[in-house]
């Protein structure tokens, strides 16, 4: 199923989050303090899915357009793949 931003964006908070994690696919992760931040490509555009691991639970889900957080996670998978 292919879904358009203006789709997406209409969903719930809840079906956002469904939506990306059963048809999106996972690009990048990157960790932030008490937050996993996951990358996601979902039909044209990319998804940002903020999981707090000490409440256990997804905070946020939206569209990401800003180039410098794709950047975020492309540091983040080079210095990953520094580490040996």
């Amino acid at each position: 199923m292919d879904i358009t931003k203006s789709d997406f964006n209409r969903l719930s908070d809840g079906e956002k989050a469904a939506t990306t994690l059963n048809e999106g696919k996972q690009i990048s992760r990157r960790s932030i303090k008490n937050y996993y931040l996951n990358l996601y490509s979902l039909g044209d555009f990319m998804v940002e899915i903020k999981y707090n691991t000490v409440r256990n639970q997804i905070e946020k889900v939206e569209i990401i357009e800003d180039p410098a957080v794709i950047d975020q996670y492309i540091d983040a998978e080079l210095n990953r793949k520094k580490t040996p």
